[in-house]
């Protein structure tokens, strides 16, 4: 359904591991090695999607990690869409 709408298999994946549960989090080699994916196709649209400010990033120990900004003001609506396909047609993040 949403596949239609935002193109990147990679930019979905990352929406739904990150904004279906706002306490996830994640950094550039571990999504690369959970959607197997290459770091530079992550990378970019992790670029792209703090750079909206629909993610925040911070530094834990040598790694620079990715979340959900959940104060942006589209945050609510998004992690509803997201929930609702999530639930409509059993989508999950690494099935994408």
């Amino acid at each position: 359904m949403l596949d239609t709408l935002i193109t990147s298999k990679t930019r979905l994946r990352l929406l739904f591991t990150l904004f279906v549960d706002p306490n996830n989090e994640g950094y550039l080699r571990g999504f690369a090695n959970d959607f197997g994916d290459s770091t530079n196709a992550i990378r970019k649209e992790l670029n792209r999607l703090y750079e909206a400010q629909y993610l925040v990033k911070f530094d834990k120990g040598n790694r620079v990690y990715y979340k959900a900004n959940t104060q942006h003001v589209l945050y609510q609506d998004l992690q509803r869409l997201l929930i609702t396909v999530q639930n409509n047609e059993g989508t999950k993040s690494n099935q994408l």
